[in-house]
């Protein structure tokens, strides 16, 4: 029981000490109280109310998707004009459904990541011949998800790079969309490729790599992106295979050499090895 709490208290440091970034003070500890309290109220439902959740949210996105997407062209084909209040109203609805998005991506995620892990090390005594503990063999060994999690992680980041590829500067005045807003996909990505399974996974590297070449090329994300994807490499050895295909991809198909140079100085401290790709 002594060995746990080191652990605990180091845990609660961290979210303490990321409170700061969000105000600090007592808002910071009413922020962390929070963020407790959604973990442990998401665990607690059931898998079947998660998934209905899941696929609300995910519904409700892509109807946001169709209806700014009409908003906007119209706007380009001087048809409408929006006003302040139109541009704030979707503004709003914007951010409201991407962050519910991502938040549940994140949940599901860290809840997988947790439960396998925990059926690793209940299946480590039993010799390496135990079933169970793998990330691939998702499903009713999980969590009891009936769905697949591979296709719908799948068709949410493909709905989050149908939005970004939308005029979304229009809606913010002056017209550049805000970094915070930007992260959000950006950071959805990012907790996907840390998952070896997910970051294996043809589909979902695909739609990742689009999602982030469009967050480069649309919003200036390029130098964000090269030290993020620097750091996962160093993090995870998974990444290596995942970051030389995302890698030929930018430059075979997303034409966007310029943030692969960016990414091998920072990953390689200034050594040219941009041949090797």
């Amino acid at each position: 029981m002594t060995s746990s709490r080191p652990n605990e208290k180091k845990k609660n440091e961290q979210e303490l000490d990321g409170t700061r970034k969000e105000g600090g003070g007592q808002s910071g500890l009413e922020n962390a109280g929070r963020r407790r309290n959604r973990r442990n109220e998401w665990q607690n439902v059931d898998s079947g109310i998660k998934e209905n959740a899941w696929h609300i949210v995910l519904k409700g996105y892509e109807v946001c998707v169709r209806q700014l997407g009409s908003a906007l062209e119209s706007t380009q084909t001087g048809q409408s004009v929006l006003n302040r209040t139109e541009m704030n109203t979707h503004r709003n609805a914007l951010k409201m459904h991407t962050y519910l998005l991502c938040q549940f991506v994140d949940m599901f995620e860290n809840e997988l990541n947790a439960n396998a892990k925990s059926a690793v090390g209940a299946n480590a005594g039993r010799g390496r011949g135990a079933k169970g503990g793998r990330r691939g063999d998702r499903g009713p060994s999980d969590l009891q998800l009936c769905m697949d999690w591979f296709i719908e992680c799948e068709k949410a980041v493909s709905a989050l790079d149908q939005i970004c590829r939308l005029k979304l500067d229009k809606l913010w005045d002056p017209p550049v969309a805000e970094e915070d807003f930007i992260n959000l996909p950006a950071n959805c990505c990012y907790k996907l490729l840390e998952d070896r399974d997910m970051a294996s996974n043809a589909n979902i590297r695909a739609a990742v790599t689009s999602l982030l070449a469009t967050l480069v090329r649309r919003y200036g994300h390029s130098i964000a992106c090269s030290v993020k994807l620097a750091q996962l490499l160093q993090c995870f050895p998974h990444m290596v295979n995942c970051l030389m295909a995302i890698v030929r991809s930018f430059i075979e198909d997303e034409k966007l050499t310029g943030v692969v140079r960016e990414l091998l100085k920072v990953s390689f401290n200034g050594i040219d090895l941009f041949h090797v790709f």
